[in-house]
């Protein structure tokens, strides 16, 4: 049963906050910046990728960090709801992802339906777990 008390909309402020928090992770993904990711992320965050693949914080901050493999051109929220109970905030989106495979001639595009869990922790919001998949194509 739901909270209705507990529950926010987009527009409150903690929700604005957790967009906010998202915002930087997105900028820190594309700057390959590890260290604001290790900052970001929870000790025991899970990425679950589009493809099927699961990894933890430290491989996915340690890929990263590399650049090994990919290289992130850009990280698009095209929309977002974000659902608020108490100190964790889901958000349900849609994303386009611009990125380059090392060795690649051109760079792909991949639009994606997204899972975002983020707690409040230490005063700061960070993500727990991030789950993507493919959006279909429109036929």
């Amino acid at each position: 049963m739901e909270d209705s008390k507990q529950a926010q909309p987009v527009g409150s402020d903690a929700a604005s906050a957790v967009l906010h928090a998202d915002d930087l992770r997105r900028a820190a993904t594309v700057r390959h910046d590890a260290d604001a990711l290790v900052e970001i992320f929870t000790d025991d965050f899970i990425y679950t990728h589009a493809n099927g693949m699961r990894e933890g914080r430290a491989s996915y901050v340690d890929r990263i960090r590399s650049g090994d493999g990919i290289r992130y051109i850009a990280l698009d929220r095209l929309d977002a709801a974000v659902r608020l109970f108490g100190d964790v905030a889901i958000i349900d989106g849609e994303a386009a992802m611009r990125f380059q495979f090392a060795g690649a001639a051109k760079p792909g595009l991949l639009e994606s339906l997204y899972t975002a869990v983020w707690v409040h922790r230490s005063g700061a919001w960070r993500m727990a777990s991030y789950a993507s998949t493919a959006k279909p194509k429109a036929n």
